[in-house]
């Protein structure tokens, strides 16, 4: 006949029953063992061989966590650690930014400490593989250079240019005079200054489409084209063609009224033109 145990259900582990010191005690629903010492109750004992908590393992360090820290293996005496990781800790990282304006870049280079991993980079144009900046100043230009591939910083003008106007070579080497234009020479290769009324005019009558005829009060322009020129004419129905004829012809304002004419409209009769006031 085998040894039986005191046993029960979980729920019957309550603060009313304590077990005798060494009295072991099984529970069915979750196949548990605990083990009385006398003035434990029975919902306060520890099932035999169970663990709670990390720090209850025997390959993990006793040192309580906190907060943002990571449990990391120790070679040195085997052992898991709570342990506070930064970026400075990571082995992918030879080293953090320190000053403003650096990031993390991976280093390439054979030849630097940190190669084969991230290390701060200062960002900038030096910094571009196809940038060659050597002691900039101000005014400074970036030049690209065909012989080396890269950019370089030129002083001033941009580097075979010219910062002023009368520098370039398709224009004067001097400043005009005042009121002078800049126009295209006659062989329309470069610019020159020229007179305000040079290469234009003053006047309508010097324009090469205009026919001015001793020009008297009221005269107006017309297209001639059989001249191609506009031409100066009197002021007159006859002048006008046919607009007189897109006029309403009414004997006076009475009958241009009832022909539709508003007051202030101009209207004709006969050959004179009128404007309706009444």
């Amino acid at each position: 006949m085998g040894l039986q145990i005191r046993r029960g259900l979980s729920s019957q582990m309550t603060s009313s029953v304590t077990p005798e010191e060494g009295e072991p005690i099984y529970t069915l629903d979750d196949n548990k063992l605990y083990i009385g010492d006398g003035n434990t109750t029975a919902n306060n004992l520890t099932a035999v061989n169970e663990v709670d908590t990390t720090t209850e393992l025997t390959d993990v360090s006793s040192v309580a966590p906190t907060n943002n820290t990571f449990l990391v293996y120790n070679s040195t005496n085997s052992q898991y650690e709570s342990t506070a990781l930064s970026l400075a800790s990571l082995p992918e990282v030879h080293s953090v930014p320190s000053v403003a304006d650096q990031v993390l870049a991976y280093d390439n280079n054979p030849s630097n400490p940190s190669y084969g991993k991230l290390a701060p980079l200062t960002l900038g144009l030096s910094v571009l593989s196809d940038v060659d900046v050597i002691s900039p100043s101000n005014g400074d230009t970036l030049v690209y250079n065909s012989t080396t591939g890269v950019f370089e910083n030129s002083a001033g003008g941009g580097g075979g240019g010219s910062s002023t106007f009368t520098g370039l070579t398709d224009t004067p080497s001097t400043l005009g005079t005042a009121g002078q234009l800049v126009a295209v020479n006659s062989a329309g290769t470069a610019l020159e200054f020229v007179a305000a009324s040079s290469g234009g005019s003053s006047t309508l009558a010097s324009l090469t489409d205009v026919s001015l005829t001793s020009p008297v009060a009221d005269d107006m322009l017309i297209y001639d084209g059989v001249t191609s020129q506009f031409i100066n004419v009197p002021y007159s129905l006859t002048s006008i063609g046919d607009f007189a004829g897109l006029l309403v012809n009414a004997a006076n304002d009475t009958a241009a009224a009832t022909a539709g004419v508003f007051v202030g409209q101009v209207y004709r009769n006969g050959s004179v033109l009128q404007i309706r006031v009444t």
